[in-house]
């Protein structure tokens, strides 16, 4: 049985955004077994990168990767983003990458 694609919710779901976790995850992290449709696990990555400037090639990729990947999928991804982010430590490669004009 398919599941029917719905639109994005007009605000995401506070609950998983809370969720997304910040260590290393050693299971599943799917919370309660819940299915999240896409447009939810659209608003993870999202969320994630807040404050991240996208272009229209990324939110292509974004959406595309929020139709295909499952929600465990979708809340690792979003863990290592956040992670990263908590961590707080200068990326050598990025600057090295903007030294060069960016890819």
């Amino acid at each position: 049985m398919f599941h029917q694609w719905t639109d994005p919710p007009d605000e995401p779901t506070t609950s998983l955004l809370a969720q997304i976790p910040t260590g290393p995850i050693d299971h599943d992290p799917i919370i309660g077994g819940t299915y999240v449709a896409r447009g939810e696990r659209l608003r993870l990555l999202l969320e994630a990168l807040d404050d991240v400037e996208l272009g229209a090639y990324d939110h292509r990729l974004l959406e595309h990767y929020a139709h295909v990947w499952d929600t465990s999928t979708v809340l690792t991804i979003a863990s290592w983003i956040r992670r990263a982010r908590l961590a707080g430590e200068p990326d050598p490669y990025r600057e090295r990458v903007a030294g060069e004009g960016g890819r």
